[in-house]
């Protein structure tokens, strides 16, 4: 999301104690803003400077969205837990973004009331007028895909369990771009002048003598004495670094979870693809 797609600002729709927005907070977004309707939940929150960053709102009273709009909503692990009924009043906050990033479960669990596949939901939210995007969507169940076999998030994980980790987004998170007016009559969120810095992919060429390169940081083709024109600064991508993550490591690494033995084929193959 962040240096990929260049999001600098990004809403937190059920964020709970705040994980996801701990770390958006933690590796330098411009704008980060969680809402969450458990009281608990809230007075638990591990975000920094929760008083900046933390809305206490149930959309069971009715509907809430931000003052101003941001590049993403972030929406997981919370669809699920909200009737129908109340869908307008958190479509509200979904309005103000440009791009939203979407879970929902395929399973049980506490207060799970709408529960639904993929085309269900993709159907509902474009019937909000939302657009599905599958090339975003297929982005993102990819790269979560890659942290499943995580285990050094928190200290109780175990080397001999699974964890899932990301299991939720790898499995079902969609992406929908929003076409929405939001303060503007004409003109949709995602073209605002204000987000036309997403999809931060560099957008010069460099032929090698061995080998050509594409999505090359035009200033760096400038330095090298080629008269190309670099993007303002504001047009690229968050640099993060190590330093975040230890600092947002540090934050759940006391969280308690819970992971499910390995049987002995899923131990080989664990093997085999660290050897890889």
């Amino acid at each position: 999301m962040v240096t990929h797609l260049g999001i600098k600002s990004v809403l937190d729709v059920g964020c709970g104690r705040g994980i996801s927005t701990s770390w958006f907070v933690t590796h330098g977004l411009e704008f980060v803003q969680c809402v969450e309707g458990s009281h608990d939940a809230v007075m638990q929150s591990i975000v920094p400077d929760k008083e900046e960053h933390v809305v206490e709102h149930d959309f069971s009273r009715g509907p809430w969205w931000p003052d101003r709009t941001v590049d993403a909503a972030w929406v997981v692990e919370f669809t699920e837990h909200v009737g129908r009924n109340y869908q307008p009043n958190y479509a509200t906050a979904f309005r103000k973004a440009a791009l939203i990033f979407v879970t929902h479960s395929n399973w049980g669990g506490w207060h799970h009331v709408e529960v639904h596949n993929d085309d269900w939901w993709r159907v509902r939210w474009e019937a909000a007028g939302f657009v599905y995007s599958e090339i975003l969507t297929k982005e993102a169940r990819s790269v979560a895909m890659q942290d499943q076999n995580m285990k050094n998030l928190t200290l109780d994980m175990k080397e001999n369990e699974l964890y899932f980790v990301g299991q939720h987004i790898y499995l079902n998170v969609q992406v929908f771009i929003n076409p929405m007016a939001s303060h503007l009559p004409d003109d949709c969120v995602a073209s605002l002048p204000e987000h036309t810095h997403l999809f931060a992919e560099h957008g010069c060429f460099f032929r090698g003598a061995v080998n050509d390169n594409t999505h090359v940081d035009c200033s760096d083709m400038k330095l090298a004495g080629q008269a190309l024109t670099p993007l303002p600064a504001s047009f690229k991508s968050l640099i993060l670094n190590d330093d975040m993550d230890k600092e947002w490591l540090d934050m759940i690494k006391n969280f308690k979870t819970s992971g499910r033995k390995m049987n002995g084929h899923q131990r080989g193959k664990r093997s085999r693809m660290l050897r890889r």
